[in-house]
């Protein structure tokens, strides 16, 4: 039996419909996955897109762990147990140049260091990962999203405190002599500077610290020295 003729209209029609057929898209690359619009929402895209919990019992343990060790480190490090010498010797410094205090009082300022909890380091990873992304849906750091892995390298205010100058040339010049003595004790540092139209102003100098993380692996860590004035 002859086969039944297939029309050029026909081929046409079939081929036309086939390169009208979408390609499948990579998750977590492109328009199939919707950029979220909260941390909520962010949470549910990491799970779905990167395979990573943020909300399992052992993403927020490991972190809390990894950030006691390191203020530990931090406590039993020559840094920190000569650090309210070097204020004093600062402020001494301040005032001969200046004839004023450099703190808001006389007494040297309660200094203690502190840790930022889980939900706020989810809450940045949101920010950084999605809402100041400009390569979205490409990772903001090119080829790694900003995950529980390698946060400890991508934030500098895990571990933090901050100390208030009476003066608004108070901040630059602390940190700049704190800078001088990290450095001293063998720190890698940096220095940033944030002010805001409401009058907001400081300086955050961020101290590198290696620590053993869970026994695997030796990361840097940042401890961020903030200073504002009032």
């Amino acid at each position: 039996m002859a086969k039944p003729k297939t029309s050029s209209k026909t081929i046409s029609k079939k081929r036309s419909k086939a390169s009208k057929r979408p390609t499948p898209k990579p998750a977590g690359s492109d328009e199939t996955s919707e950029r979220p619009a909260s941390p909520a929402d962010f949470v549910k895209w990491a799970k779905s897109n990167l395979g990573v919990d943020l909300e399992a019992e052992g993403a927020s343990s490991k972190y809390d762990f990894n950030v006691r060790v390191a203020l530990s480190h931090v406590h039993e490090s020559p840094f920190w147990s000569g650090f309210a010498q070097e204020l004093l010797a600062i402020k001494s410094e301040y005032a001969r140049a200046t004839s004023a205090d450099l703190f808001m009082s006389t007494d040297l300022p309660g200094i203690r260091l502190v840790s930022k909890p889980f939900a706020s380091v989810v809450d940045k990873m949101f920010r950084r990962n999605v809402l100041l992304n400009k390569q979205w849906p490409s990772p903001t750091l090119g080829k790694h999203w900003i995950t529980p892995d390698n946060l400890y390298e991508q934030f500098d205010d895990l571990i933090r405190t901050t100390i208030t100058t009476k003066f608004l040339d108070g901040p630059e010049y602390l940190l700049a002599a704190l800078k001088s003595y990290a450095e001293r004790q063998g720190h890698k540092t940096y220095i940033r500077v944030h002010s805001r139209e409401e009058g907001y102003y400081a300086h955050h100098c961020m101290c590198d610290f290696r620590f053993l993380s869970l026994g695997e692996m030796v990361r840097w860590f940042h401890v961020r020295l903030s200073s504002s004035s009032r």
